[in-house]
């Protein structure tokens, strides 16, 4: 089975920078994409799936940052690499905590530290993305042998002489309510409720509620599946949110919204496709008109 070919977006407002970068990765066998203006590179960045971004940092409209900080809420699977020719710390403090950038270039660059670096971060995700692909199916394995020995259960019960409905107590309710998650050696118990959103990102999905995080190898089509009837709603095929810990819905950039919170300082992402269905679902589950 052939590999898949990395593709590879390169951003500089500067055409003899993006022929040098197109020239050093010729021989390489990636599929390489270009953009010269931000606002193209963030449609490309919605449309496309990019395995690696090297991005200048210097550039009319956004910045760098700023366009690497949005791939990192669209797709944190995507390696990040900035190139500047400004040697400025806040630069790279921004670099770090904002769009979570996983290599720095300076401007001139050495052509074989570059090739080297990115030859070895995208075979590490090619690997990585091999193990989670594993995984996945395991557990879907799982899942579809539990679903067959509970139909079989279900056969055998149709034997069984018909029993009167048992009424189930107020504390055996909210007990079905809560979640049960696996850490290391021990279960977790999280109520939905808690839950301020969760994110996908490299085969597993984050659960993040307002003082920690907790990680699952289910998928988020399972815990959409999972939480469809507690106010959790799909606004980013990254993303599920709790509805009822939205604080403000922004518009970010053409076509984008930020998502912020109660509580916590986090802020997620959605596109203008999942934002009308969103205000309307919060309408209904609130009772209130949004505008």
């Amino acid at each position: 089975m052939n590999e898949k070919i990395a593709a590879i977006l390169l951003v500089d407002d500067e055409i003899n920078i993006l022929k040098a970068l197109k020239r050093v990765l010729a021989c390489e066998g990636y599929e390489i994409h270009c953009a010269t203006k931000s606002d193209k590179a963030i449609k490309m960045i919605g449309s496309n799936r990019y395995d690696l971004i090297i991005c200048d940092q210097k550039m009319p409209g956004l910045s760098g940052i700023e366009l690497l900080e949005y791939s990192s809420r669209v797709s944190p699977d995507t390696i990040r690499i900035l190139i500047t020719g400004y040697s400025d710390f806040k630069v790279m403090e921004d670099a770090i905590n904002k769009c979570r950038i996983h290599y720095y270039f300076p401007k001139p660059w050495d052509n074989s530290i570059l090739i080297e670096v990115i030859r070895k971060t995208l075979s590490d995700k090619q690997v990585k993305g091999k193990k989670d692909s594993i995984l996945n199916n395991l557990l879907g394995y799982k899942s579809y042998i539990e679903g067959i020995l509970n139909i079989l259960d279900g056969s055998r019960n149709i034997f069984k002489e018909e029993e009167a409905p048992v009424e189930k107590t107020e504390e055996e309710y909210d007990k079905e309510e809560i979640l049960t998650l696996k850490k290391d050696d021990s279960i977790l118990f999280l109520k939905p409720s808690e839950i301020y959103y969760l994110a996908s990102s490299e085969g597993k999905v984050t659960l993040v509620t307002i003082n920690s995080q907790y990680h699952s190898w289910d998928s988020l089509k399972v815990w959409e599946e999972k939480l469809k009837n507690n106010g959790f709603f799909r606004c980013h095929r990254s993303y599920i949110v709790n509805v009822a810990k939205i604080k403000k819905i922004t518009s970010w950039f053409k076509d984008t919204y930020n998502l912020e919170f109660h509580d916590i300082s986090d802020t997620i992402y959605s596109s203008k496709s999942y934002i009308k269905p969103l205000k309307k679902f919060i309408q209904n589950q609130s009772g209130k008109r949004l505008y």
